[in-house]
C-alpha cells in the first residue's frame, strides 16, 4: 500500500527511507510497526516489479475480452509523441476499447530512435507486439501533427502563441473584466513616467471600436471553445459527433445568414459567402455585449458600419474553414446516431450496410447483424431496455446480455458491432493527459527515470483511479508474486 501510494502521488521514492523509521518512532509498541522495512529500493521494486506488471496483465485481459463481430480482438489507438525533460523523445500510446463501457486507457511508452513517419510506425509496431496485440486489429486511430504521423511535408512554421489558440478566449475576457482598471494602471503609467508605451496602449483602450471587436470575440470564441469541448471528453462521444459539429456549423451561421436558408438547404449545400441569403448586416447576431455596447458608445456610422463588415469577414472566413475542415459531407458519422439509445425511436435507418462496407475485416456475416438491428426495432424487451434512460455504453452492454426462450443471446453480433464502433477515437486528448503525468512524475530534479519504470508507475496510477490508494487491497496476483532477489532490487535511477 505504501508503494502504491507513493506512485499515485508523485512522490519521490527516497522519501521512503524516512518513512520507514518513522513509522517504526510513531508507533513503539507496536511489533508489526517495528518489524515494517520498506525503503527506497523495495518500494521501488515492489512498483516496477510487482504492482505494475500485475496491473498491465489485468489491463490487456480486459483489452483482449473486446473482439468484433468477426471473433477478433478489437481496439483504437492514440498516439502523440513528445520530448520529455531529459531530451528523450518519447512516444506514448492509449487505447480504447470496451468492457461494459468504452474505456480509454494508457498501454505503453517508447523511446522513439527518429521522428519520421516511419519511425513513428516502427516503434508503434514494435510496441503492440510487446504488448501481445496485432495492429491489423486496430479499427481506429487518432494523432496530432499531420506532417509528422502521416509523412505529408509542413508548409509552413506556426509561432509559439498560434498552437495555444484555445486560450485566446481566457485572454480576451480578463482584459474584458478588468478593463476599467487597465485605463487607470496606463493612465498613471503614462501621466507619472511619460511612457510611451503606456500611452498607445492606454489609447487603444480608449478606442470604442477596439472594445467592440473585444466583445465580439468574447462572443465567438465562447462557442468555438464550447464545441471542441467534445474533443477533449474521455469518454465515448463518436455518436454524439455529426450532431454536434451539424449544431455548431448552423449557429455560427446564423449568426449572419437567413434561418429560413439554413434551415431549407442541405448541410453540405450551404455555401457561407453567398450574400444574397445574408441578413441584413445591422441584423447580424454578434452577441448581446456587442448590442449593447454599439447602442451606448459615441461611435459615428462610418466606423460602426466598419465594425461591422469586419465581424461579418470573421464568420464567413469562420464558416468557409468550418466547411472545409468538418467531415460534415461523410454519412459514416451520421449513420453512428444509431449508437445513441436516446435517439433510437427517432432513427429512420432500415439497414446498417454502409456501416459493414467500411470495416469488412471486422464483420464475418453482415446479415446475421442487420437482422438483430431490425429486430431490436420491434422487440419490447428492448423497449422497455430504452425506458432505462441508460447512457450509451451501458445500454450496448445491457443489450448484448438479452437472451431468448433458448437461453442464448439475442444480440450479440450487433452489440459486438456497435461496441466496436463506440471505441473510434475523436481526438489525442488522452495521449496529451498522458504526457501531462509523466512531466509531474519526471520533473527537473527527478530527471534520471528510464522511461520504462516511468510507465510502471502510469500503470499503477491508472489502476489506483477509481478508488485511490487508501482502499487499495492487493490481489492474490499480486501477494503470489515471487519476491526474489531480482523482484526486490531495483538498478534504475529516480528521485
Amino acid at each position: 500500500m505504501f508503494a502504491a501510494a507513493i506512485a499515485e502521488h508523485n512522490i519521490s521514492m527516497r522519501a521512503m527511507d524516512h518513512i520507514s523509521d518513522v513509522v517504526k518512532h510513531a508507533f513503539p509498541d507496536s511489533a508489526i510497526a517495528q518489524g515494517f522495512c520498506c525503503k527506497r529500493t523495495k518500494t521501488a521494486s515492489l512498483t516496477y516489479n510487482v504492482l505494475a506488471p500485475v496491473m498491465k496483465e489485468q489491463l490487456i485481459s480486459s483489452m483482449k475480452r473486446c473482439v468484433s463481430a468477426a471473433g477478433r480482438p478489437v481496439f483504437s489507438i492514440i498516439i502523440d509523441e513528445s520530448t520529455d525533460v531529459s531530451c528523450t523523445k518519447v512516444l506514448a500510446c492509449a487505447v480504447m476499447y470496451f468492457d461494459k463501457e468504452a474505456q480509454t486507457k494508457f498501454l505503453f511508452t517508447i523511446d522513439l530512435e527518429g521522428e519520421k513517419a516511419v519511425d513513428l510506425f516502427a516503434a508503434l509496431s514494435d510496441g503492440l507486439k510487446l504488448n501481445g496485440f496485432d495492429i491489423n486489429n486496430m479499427i481506429g486511430f487518432a494523432a496530432d501533427t499531420t506532417n509528422v504521423m502521416y509523412d505529408s511535408p509542413a508548409h509552413n512554421i506556426l509561432n509559439h502563441y498560434e498552437i495555444r489558440w484555445l486560450s485566446f478566449h481566457s485572454c480576451v475576457a480578463r482584459v474584458l473584466e478588468q478593463w476599467d482598471a487597465l485605463i487607470a494602471f496606463f493612465q498613471e503609467e503614462y501621466e507619472v513616467d511619460n511612457n510611451l508605451s503606456a500611452e498607445y496602449i492606454l489609447s487603444n483602450l480608449k478606442n470604442p471600436t477596439v472594445k467592440l471587436y473585444l466583445l465580439f470575440l468574447d462572443y465567438i470564441l465562447a462557442l468555438v471553445n464550447k464545441f471542441n469541448i467534445i474533443f477533449q471528453s474521455s469518454r465515448s462521444v463518436v455518436h454524439h459527433l455529426y450532431k454536434t459539429m451539424s449544431e455548431f456549423y448552423k449557429s455560427v451561421l446564423a449568426c449572419y445568414m437567413q434561418e429560413m436558408y439554413i434551415n431549407n438547404t442541405d448541410l453540405n449545400a450551404i455555401e457561407p459567402t453567398i450574400t444574397f441569403y445574408f441578413v441584413h448586416i445591422k441584423d447580424m447576431c454578434l452577441g448581446i455585449k456587442v448590442a449593447t455596447e454599439l447602442s451606448t458608445n459615441s461611435l459615428d456610422k462610418e466606423h460602426k458600419l466598419a465594425f461591422l463588415k469586419r465581424s461579418q469577414l470573421f464568420l464567413i472566413e469562420l464558416c468557409a474553414q468550418l466547411k472545409k475542415r468538418l467531415p460534415l459531407q461523410d454519412n459514416f458519422l451520421k449513420m453512428l446516431s444509431f449508437l445513441d439509445p436516446n435517439d433510437f425511436n427517432n432513427q429512420n435507418c432500415q439497414s446498417l450496410f454502409k456501416l459493414y462496407q467500411r470495416f469488412p475485416d471486422f464483420v464475418n456475416d453482415p446479415q446475421i447483424i442487420d437482422n438483430e438491428y431490425r429486430t431490436m426495432k420491434t422487440d419490447d424487451m428492448v423497449k422497455m431496455l430504452l425506458t432505462k434512460n441508460l447512457n450509451c455504453d451501458t445500454f450496448w452492454y445491457e443489450l448484448s446480455q438479452l437472451k431468448d426462450i433458448n437461453d442464448c443471446y439475442k444480440y450479440s453480433n450487433i452489440s459486438k458491432f456497435a461496441q466496436s464502433m463506440l471505441i473510434l477515437p475523436v481526438s489525442n486528448a488522452s495521449c496529451e493527459r498522458i504526457f501531462s503525468q509523466i512531466n509531474l512524475i519526471k520533473t527537473k530534479n527527478r530527471n534520471r527515470f528510464q522511461n520504462i519504470n516511468v510507465s510502471h508507475i502510469l500503470h499503477v496510477k491508472q489502476s489506483l483511479r477509481e478508488n485511490g490508494c487508501n482502499n487499495f487491497k492487493p490481489n492474490e496476483q499480486m501477494l503470489c508474486k515471487n519476491f526474489n532477489k531480482l523482484n526486490l532490487s531495483c538498478s534504475d535511477e529516480e528521485g
